[in-house]
């Protein structure tokens, strides 16, 4: 099954309103995370455990991470092309 498959569909979402190339590949327990180059995130191999109570938080932050990290790329960019 691919990865991108795997995620929470809020952290699936998260990535995709990016606007970013980004990857999601299965780890040993984690999913790793990847926008561009860069990791910004870890979320369990199975996205049914972030439904789970007690894990909204952990799915909450981890697109908080994601939208941060993608502002900062963002941010980046755009300094580099002022340049």
């Amino acid at each position: 099954m691919d990865a991108k498959n795997r995620l929470h569909k809020d952290i699936r979402e998260a990535m995709d309103a990016t606007g970013l190339p980004w990857t999601a590949t299965i780890g040993g327990a984690h999913i790793k995370l990847k926008l561009g180059n860069r990791l910004v995130g870890i979320c369990p191999t199975d996205g049914a455990k972030l439904s789970a109570f007690g894990m909204q938080r952990a799915m909450m932050n981890t697109v908080n991470q994601i939208r941060r990290a993608a502002e900062e790329i963002k941010e980046a960019e755009r300094a580099a092309s002022d340049r």
